[in-house]
């Protein structure tokens, strides 16, 4: 049975993917304007390609299901490097080709979710004047989508940061945070408060002015305003305009100040040692806030790809290495442990600017398009196919912020959106005032007022969970989130053969590199072959994962909660079913009759839904 079963799901699977669909539109087809022309080639595919030069590709296409899609485009471009904007159904993405004659095929969006009807693809001038022969849509698996990491980089967070971070997790997909940057204080979340009656979640706040001397600024605000923003039930997210270390200048663009950051390779340098002298004022700040229980999420050396700050203007390898150096000066050197980090990620950066996984737990991504309320699901997709699924991603600044409805619709799951200070949280040129009075009102999104009380949530949230395991296959899963979610922690005391679930597999003995499975996710089902007979005891914080995505076909889920009726299950689903038993809707001999915490469980669905625990 249990054999027959696996058997069958193994077939349904490569099913989908013989199934999933590739669909070729050449440029030729589509209407061209504003000076693209259509130039005949016979090795192109359909002989010819379209000289977009400064004109727009317009392809109209339907399609007769619901599915998500990766888009690439096969085009050249043999007037020097240029950038274009790849769009589908008003969301867009800009993209990139080198100087290059010869037609490549290029990845310009990925996990983008159509429904069946009429769609639309663009391809707009930013620079303009590339060849492009054809684009082709691919079908791909929903299911992997995210992977993502479930544990803190740094060792032994403190209990408040696990917290903090599993509370990002929980509602990942499910609510979006609001937030909003600050000058001077809580500013401009006294002006939310003021003109809609209530305030964000998120606080931005900046040490641009500590440290510096200024007998008009006191240098412990940012961290006295984080304090006060956390024990209000609030995130605080800090970020660092880090003025020139030497203090030859107050400037921290590189067209003002001529600081080096290559000096970081230099640790006998004056220049390293102003640098880790700031750093250390820094530390001093977390310190203190650890003392007091509070986490931060820190965000440094932002936008460091775009050039226009100094920690960015001697390229990757310079930045990358201050990062580092930052991370174990705070981490290891100073003992910091309430630290949650974000990289802001600029679109389309080579990935010699990225830290590295083990130095990075969020993703932020600075998006400034003016008046533009849309999803950003095509910069959301993208950022999330850089990163393989593996970091929760925010819009990190913004100048204006999506409406919920796009978000729910496109399926965006930013974790947090947050416009800069000044017109772009009040002026209706950014942000109209309706618009922020309905973000606040959504169910989607979560405001201050909404958020749990931090002291009870997370001492209240400690839990234990023991599974027992036979012999052989078990299907499981957890309910609450691990301290440590990785499977050689949770399962170093087992002897098992192999664990896998619907995204990926984890090989005892197999090096990690090999390993497509590293986590343990609340919601989600294992399969595990068991050597000998065992238990295993997760130790983490109660899960308010409230909403299990199902994608059309088989999916092996988890259950977050003590007992569940199977009778609440979604109509779309068909079937239910462990090794021994199942349960359809309307079938009198359905013998599967509660799904339990601590079980895996695979169910057929007919369209993609959602369970809601």
């Amino acid at each position: 049975m249990k054999r027959f079963l696996f058997i069958t799901l193994s077939i349904l699977a490569l099913q989908f993917f013989s199934q999933a669909q590739t669909t070729r539109f050449e440029a030729e087809s589509g209407t061209l304007t504003g000076g693209a022309i259509a130039v005949n080639n016979a090795s192109c595919s359909g002989g010819q390609y379209v000289a977009t030069q400064e004109g727009t590709i317009t392809l109209p296409f339907t399609t007769d299901h619901t599915a998500y899609y990766d888009f690439y485009i096969f085009a050249a471009s043999p007037n020097g490097d240029k950038e274009q904007n790849f769009v589908i159904n008003g969301n867009s993405v800009s993209f990139s080709l080198e100087d290059n004659s010869n037609y490549i095929e290029l990845k310009v969006s990925s996990f983008i979710s159509l429904p069946a009807g009429n769609h639309t693809i663009e391809i707009t001038p930013n620079w303009g004047w590339i060849d492009v022969d054809y684009i082709e849509m691919r079908e791909v698996d929903a299911s992997s989508r995210f992977n993502i990491t479930q544990t803190l980089n740094a060792p032994n967070p403190t209990p408040q940061t696990s917290c903090l971070y599993n509370f990002l997790l929980d509602n990942y997909g499910e609510h979006i945070l609001t937030g909003v940057m600050t000058l001077n204080s809580m500013d401009e979340s006294d002006w939310l408060l003021t003109n809609t009656g209530k305030e964000p979640v998120v606080l931005g706040i900046d040490f641009m002015q500590s440290d510096r001397g200024y007998t008009w600024y006191n240098d412990h605000t940012p961290r006295n305003d984080a304090e006060t923003w956390y024990n209000k039930n609030g995130i605080p997210v800090i970020c660092w305009h880090w003025r020139d270390p030497s203090r030859n200048t107050e400037a921290f663009y590189t067209d003002e100040t001529n600081f080096n950051a290559n000096k970081i390779f230099e640790p006998n340098s004056p220049e390293y040692a102003a640098m880790i002298d700031d750093i250390d004022f820094i530390a001093e700040e977390f310190l203190y806030l650890q003392a007091q229980g509070v986490p931060v999420i820190w965000r440094p050396l932002h936008e460091a790809s775009g050039g226009w700050f100094w920690w960015g203007a001697q390229g990757a390898a310079a930045c990358k290495e201050l990062w580092i150096v930052m991370y174990d000066r705070l981490v290891n050197h100073h003992g910091l442990n309430n630290i949650i980090w974000v990289w802001t990620y600029q679109g389309g950066e080579s990935p010699d600017w990225y830290p590295g996984d083990e130095y990075v737990d969020i993703i932020g991504r600075d998006i400034y398009k003016d008046g533009d309320h849309s999803s950003q699901i095509m910069e959301f997709n993208n950022t999330n196919d850089v990163f393989n699924g593996t970091k929760m991603i925010s819009i990190s600044e913004c100048g204006s912020f999506p409406t919920p409805t796009s978000l729910v619709d496109d399926g965006a799951a930013w974790s947090w959106y947050m416009p800069w200070y000044g017109d772009f949280t009040r002026s209706s040129t950014y942000n109209d005032l309706s618009l922020w009075i309905d973000m606040f009102n959504s169910d989607y999104a979560l405001t201050l007022d909404e958020m749990p009380d931090w002291s009870t949530y997370c001492s209240s949230s400690t839990a234990n969970q023991i599974i027992q395991l036979q012999q052989g296959w078990n299907l499981i899963s957890s309910a609450i989130q691990p301290n440590d979610a990785s499977i050689t922690s949770i399962f170093s005391s087992v002897d098992y053969s192999i664990i896998k679930n619907d995204i990926g597999f984890h090989k005892k003995n197999y090096t990690s590199e090999l390993q497509s499975l590293q986590t343990v996710e609340v919601g989600k089902g294992y399969l595990i072959y068991v050597n000998t007979a065992t238990s295993i005891s997760i130790t983490g914080t109660n899960s308010t994962h409230t909403q299990t995505e199902l994608q059309t076909g088989w999916n092996l889920i988890g259950v977050p909660v003590e007992i569940y009726n199977p009778s609440n299950l979604p109509q779309e689903m068909e079937t239910v079913k462990d090794f021994d038993q199942f349960y359809e809707h309307n079938n009198n001999v359905s013998s599967l009759t509660e799904l339990q915490e601590g079980k895996g469980y695979y169910i057929n669905v007919t369209n993609p839904c959602s369970i809601t625990w």
